[in-house]
């Protein structure tokens, strides 16, 4: 995806998952972007791992009624050091609460009850 001046978004990918324990993998190119986002739902939670040149980020997204602001950051891997124009993959694999975060062999763990739900 090539980013766009202003507002506009580069890419936006929905599918449908359903698993519970699992995994999901994919490749990500951040090209001209400074960031992506990986967006999971989980029963009536979220949750999200972000990914810059630097860092991984897995953060529980507030729930509905909660402020925008009540975000939860559960694991970060701060080494990644990647770079632009490059394919990395990336695999995030569920095993009741835990999830392990693969990012370009770089592995990070985080934990918390919602990754015991069905993700979608």
């Amino acid at each position: 995806a090539v980013p766009r001046q202003g507002s506009d978004k580069p890419v936006a990918l929905h599918s449908t998952l359903a698993l519970r324990d699992g995994s999901f993998e994919c490749e990500f190119n951040l090209n001209g972007a400074n960031r992506i986002s990986l967006r999971f739902s989980a029963g009536d939670h979220s949750f999200r791992l972000v990914l810059t040149r630097a860092t991984a980020t897995l953060t529980k997204n507030p729930s509905k009624n909660d402020p925008a602001t009540a975000t939860e950051d559960l694991a970060e891997n701060r080494n990644l050091q990647l770079q632009k124009d490059c394919w990395y993959p990336v695999r995030l694999t569920f095993i009741g609460e835990e999830v392990t975060v693969f990012v370009n062999n770089r592995v990070f763990k985080g934990r918390h009850p919602l990754f015991a739900n069905k993700k979608r």
